[in-house]
């Protein structure tokens, strides 16, 4: 299914805000709908939930990818790295230093 939300991707709740991280996908191979797919995922509070995918989806906004430093991660960040394997590079952090 092409909708699944990726494990470990971040998503922001449409009307608090909260941000979650997608840490497990259930039912995934059933056909049988009295077990809709579910979308475990884990609030920075370490609380867990689920939902329905359906309801999920309705209900949550995936949200970019960021570094340590709170920038999104971009393709910059990922061609640009002059030192791989640091613990942190950032385009952003690099242009506010030089100024």
């Amino acid at each position: 299914m092409n909708n699944l939300p990726k494990i470990g991707s971040i998503w922001s709740h449409h009307t608090n805000g909260g941000e979650y991280v997608v840490y497990d996908i259930t039912n995934e191979n059933t056909q049988n709908e009295k077990y809709p797919i579910n979308i475990s995922y884990r609030g920075a509070n370490g609380h867990k939930w689920s939902k329905p995918l359906d309801n999920f989806l309705r209900t949550m906004v995936e949200s970019e990818a960021r570094l340590p430093c709170g920038h999104p991660v971009t393709d910059d960040y990922a061609h640009n790295d002059p030192n791989p394997g640091a613990t942190h590079f950032c385009v952003s952090c690099e242009k506010e230093s030089e100024e």
